[in-house]
């Protein structure tokens, strides 16, 4: 049986998992705007540089104040480009800034910062400064976007046009809730009767009297920075204790719009309808799938913000979701697209985890990246805040560097091929669906199991089979397709069980997880009246009799003791695994919040394609859960006369 042509198999995809095996530069957003100018949009552009865009700022204030400009002329402008708005009118408070050595420093040790700062001190009006003036040393700073911010800014704003939920993975101090903050800011002004929520974990984050870090402080600093001329309130009523604006709410009392803070429970916005809700910082939720779920039925439009914090939380299975289906819209904001913090960025594979904690990575290499690794020392700190590493982040099952040094030690390429049943050979394919790594022509009869974790043959995730040389502790080959299903991979482990891995009984030693998909196969394998089936055996005995149900049943402690076994054998020379991939997919793992042991997809069936679905791992560890309990299988098959099925099952008879 030759590979199905003509569709996408999940090789091609898996790295959407992680970077591991994509070698090939990714595209990335400039990190500086072409001949100087800040593309907004609607035919709006901006000085990109913040000195240029301060004095800019400062010329069109007074052109409005001498009657060049008028103020319906700009408003009209604000309203149609939400990045225009925020570059020509918005501020941020900034307490950090990257130079050009990667070197994170505290604002106001180099220098001057712009005329527009000097002389307003961020209030966004004022005289023209003086030339004494423009070194400053103030955290308020003229909101000048970089490319990915207007490209995400343009496209949440599409995304609640279009009522399509949108979701923003990102490095820490990437401006993204300041984004947040923009958007609802803008909306409240120039959108009429407009509805918004903003949710955060506890309600300190989302409003606290005085505290920069939550979201309606970012809001309120925005409206009250701008001019009233623009808004037509006095920027004073958005200040804490005006009349527009209380704990928790915002209102705009000229157009009816309003927007109102919470904290994340299960019930977001029941029984009111919104524009659009935004959750921040989502992966730290308790109640997330919940609110996101609740959320459904007040706003067509739903947007969460986040760093993640491991492939358990919901959050990450949007992501994984999104990825897949397009549903949520993902945009990732990473480091590297940071005009300061990706400078001199070069795209750069980690072979052996050392910086990245993931084997085989492939990364963004910075002169800010570089010295961020160092000062942090902690690569959960790292995967979590930098790397955007959604399996990094949370807490792995298997030993990484341990995995790493076992690639470099015993990894290399397997051939890829078919085997002809008729002319008893294999044949090589580029998309041969067997790897071999079993040296050709090898002479002697070795011992051989196989283990399956099968698949419907949907496309969605793999069926793998592994095949280890019992007499070597080696992985001799592996099969992996997404189309195959349960039946057709039984009567294709009964070939090679009985062709390339017959071994010295004839028949390999054969095993399978019977969850799901695999509830059949040993029936299937019956009716091929397959020899050599393997039974459980009592969990946590493996030398007590073997039990009456065919194949292997995964449940939480027959689970943890197939990778614990699996993961001693690696440790301790006792097997010896040539697949990178297998490692790689192995090093995904992670202890989940209920003490399972999960891949990072699995950990949610309901995101759809579950993809990198850690398919050759367990494939692999039942493969050497078989080698180990070999011994005991021929032992207990030794009563019954040789060639007969009580010889090879160790059936009663």
């Amino acid at each position: 049986m030759l590979p199905k042509q003509g569709v996408m198999k999940l090789d091609d995809v898996e790295g959407m998992a992680s970077n591991t095996g994509m070698s090939r530069e990714p595209e990335v957003a400039p990190l500086e705007w072409a001949a100087g100018r800040l593309d907004c949009g609607g035919g709006l552009s901006v000085p990109s540089n913040v000195a240029e865009l301060s004095r800019w700022r400062l010329a069109l204030r007074q052109a409005v104040r001498d009657g060049v400009v008028a103020p319906e002329t700009e408003r009209a402008r604000c309203a149609r480009s939400l990045p225009y708005w925020v570059a020509a009118h918005g501020w941020t408070y900034r307490l950090r800034e990257v130079g050009e050595d990667g070197r994170t420093r505290s604002v106001g040790t180099s220098g001057d910062r712009s005329g527009e700062v000097a002389a307003t001190g961020g209030a966004g009006g004022g005289s023209p400064p003086s030339p004494a003036s423009l070194t400053v040393t103030t955290p308020h700073y003229p909101f000048a976007l970089y490319p990915i911010q207007v490209t995400t800014l343009q496209r949440l704003v599409n995304g609640i046009d279009t009522g399509a939920d949108v979701l923003l993975d990102k490095s820490r101090d990437m401006g993204c809730s300041w984004l947040g903050a923009a958007l609802m800011a803008w909306t409240l002004l120039f959108v009429p009767e407009a509805q918004m929520i903003v949710v955060s974990r506890v309600e300190d984050l989302v409003d606290r009297k005085g505290d920069p870090s939550t979201v309606m402080w970012k809001i309120r600093y925005l409206l009250q920075r701008c001019p009233e001329w623009l808004s037509g309130i006095d920027p004073a009523r958005f200040g804490e204790g005006g009349d527009c604006s209380r704990h928790l709410s915002i209102v705009n009392p000229m157009n009816g719009s309003t927007i109102f803070g919470q904290a994340s429970t299960g019930h977001i916005g029941r029984g009111g309808r919104t524009r659009f809700i935004v959750f921040d910082e989502y992966a730290a939720f308790e109640k997330a799938e919940s609110a996101w779920q609740s959320a459904a039925d007040t706003t067509a439009c739903r947007i969460a913000i986040s760093t993640p914090l491991g492939p358990q939380t919901h959050f990450s299975k949007l992501r994984m979701q999104g990825m897949a289906s397009g549903s949520p819209e993902v945009i990732t904001l990473g480091y590297w697209d940071h005009p300061e913090k990706g400078r001199g960025r070069e795209w750069r594979c980690d072979h052996d985890g050392s910086v990245t904690g993931t084997v085989n990575r492939w990364y963004w290499w910075s002169p800010w990246f570089d010295r961020e690794v160092e000062r942090r020392a902690d690569p959960l700190d790292v995967a979590q805040n930098i790397l955007i590493d959604h399996v990094g982040s949370g807490q792995t099952f298997f030993n990484r560097p341990a995995l790493g040094q076992h690639m470099r030690e015993h990894g290399f390429e397997p051939r890829r091929c078919e085997w002809n049943e008729q002319q008893q050979r294999w044949e090589d394919y580029p998309d041969g669906r067997w790897r071999v790594w079993e040296a050709a022509g090898n002479k002697s009869t070795p011992h051989y199991v196989m283990f399956a974790d099968p698949a419907y043959g949907l496309g969605r995730n793999n069926s793998a089979v592994a095949v280890v040389n019992v007499d070597t502790a080696k992985l001799a080959a592996m099969f992996v397709d997404p189309h195959v299903t349960p039946f057709e991979l039984a009567e294709m482990m009964s070939m090679a069980g009985r062709g390339p891995f017959r071994g010295r009984y004839g028949s390999a030693l054969i095993g399978w997880e019977n969850n799901g998909p695999g509830g059949s196969m040993g029936s299937d394998l019956w009716r091929l009246e397959y020899p050599m089936l393997y039974r459980m055996r009592a969990q946590g005995q493996d030398h007590d009799k073997e039990g009456h149900t065919l194949g292997w049943t995964s449940t939480r402690m027959s689970k943890r003791l197939m990778l614990s076994n699996f993961q001693r054998s690696l440790l301790q020379g006792e097997f010896f695994c040539p697949c990178n991939k297998t490692l790689e997919e192995a090093s995904e793992y992670v202890l989940t919040r209920d003490g399972g042991i999960e891949s990072p997809e699995v950990a949610d069936q309901s995101a759809g394609a579950r993809l990198a679905h850690g398919d050759r791992v367990i494939a692999t560890a039942g493969a050497v859960m078989l080698m180990n309990e070999f011994p005991a299988f021929l032992d207990e098959a030794s009563d019954f006369a040789p060639g007969t099925y009580g010889s090879m099952l160790g059936w009663d008879t």
